[in-house]
């Protein structure tokens, strides 16, 4: 399946053949590649698409400079166990921080996790 964006973005999880594919497919078996032009690693979209969605087994990017970035679901994680941390994070940062978007504190918290992952890789 192809699924074009703009210049800088594409809004896959507003896709009607994306919804279509994550509700008919089983949990862990849908494979996602996209390219990221930049060379920049995952975003915190890519990452809340693949957290959201239970039937992706693995999100990567590729970039133009040969960078690949993988994130991959192994056979014990529990994606929606991980997904809500982050919304219970994210509604503690808010009530901290209520002048800062939930777009900016979903960024901190997820590249704080990417952070962590890489470094224990």
């Amino acid at each position: 399946m192809q699924i074009f964006g703009k210049f800088r973005h594409v809004e896959i999880a507003k896709n009607d053949k994306w919804k279509d594919v994550m509700k008919s497919s089983p949990d862990n078996t849908v494979l996602a590649i996209h390219n990221h032009p930049s060379g920049l690693g995952l975003s915190t979209g890519d990452v809340m698409v693949f957290l959201e969605n239970l039937a992706l087994k693995m999100i990567s990017a590729v970039g133009n400079n040969g960078n690949i970035y993988i994130l991959k679901c192994s056979d014990t994680c529990n994606k929606l166990h991980v997904y809500d941390l982050i919304l219970n994070k994210a509604k503690k940062l808010k009530d901290k921080y209520p002048n800062m978007k939930y777009d900016a504190i979903y960024y901190k918290i997820v590249q704080n996790i990417l952070k962590k992952a890489t470094n224990n890789w």
